[in-house]
């Protein structure tokens, strides 16, 4: 899942609003499609990759498939800093 949020983040994190047991940081220290869990997981693939920009429009990150950013019928929210 894209997101556009206008700039590209420096730290991204991303939290599950329905069920509010699992949370994923990323930082830009890290590699791309990857992140920490809240519980101190380390997550190599499937996790949030940033998105430079792309015709001066698409800045923003990917969130990718693992189950601590992204889930089925759930909701999460997110907090991307510059």
């Amino acid at each position: 899942t894209y997101v556009n949020c206008g700039f590209v983040p420096s730290m991204v994190k991303i939290i599950n609003a329905t069920d509010k047991d699992v949370s994923l940081t990323w930082t830009s220290d890290m590699a791309n499609d990857s992140g920490i869990t809240d519980a101190g997981a380390a997550v190599t693939s499937g996790g949030i990759t940033p998105v430079a920009q792309t015709d001066g429009t698409n800045h923003g990150f990917l969130v990718g498939t693992d189950a601590s950013c992204q889930e089925a019928s759930k909701t999460y929210t997110w907090i991307a800093y510059r």
